[in-house]
């Protein structure tokens, strides 16, 4: 069961603390290909809030902007030669950010769901863009 959660099946995954965010491949390589920042935050913007009125709080996302990932995707040097598609199919986002009383962690993509890469259509509001 546990091999088959999102973390594990993940090609990227992006974590996301109160100091800045990591980037690193996924399980194929046992996470071991770190993703250079300056390429991350390209596509990876963690300074989107929204209100949530049922709630009461204020959301922090962490917001993929999914036509640069797709462009990223298919020119990057840095994943493309250990994924066995290839192209980054499953994004794992891990938003460890501290929070206070009055905000929550949330995943949002920065474009239309069919503008990801290859193989990607959307995310949840937890964690990731998964296939379709």
């Amino acid at each position: 069961m546990g091999q088959q959660r999102y973390y594990n099946e993940a090609d990227m995954v992006i974590t996301v603390t109160d100091s800045g965010v990591t980037a690193t491949s996924g399980l194929v390589n046992n996470f071991a290909t770190t993703i250079p920042k300056a390429q991350v935050t390209n596509f990876v913007d963690t300074t989107v809030t929204f209100f949530n009125k049922r709630e009461n709080d204020t959301i922090k996302t962490t917001q993929i902007d999914v036509s640069k990932l797709r462009q990223w995707n298919g020119t990057n040097k840095v994943l493309r030669p250990i994924l066995p598609f290839a192209d980054v199919r499953i994004v794992y986002v891990n938003d460890q950010r501290t929070q206070s009383g009055s905000t929550e962690a949330g995943v949002a993509p920065g474009q239309r769901r069919h503008d990801l890469a290859p193989g990607l259509d959307g995310s949840d509001t937890r964690s990731v863009v998964r296939p379709g």
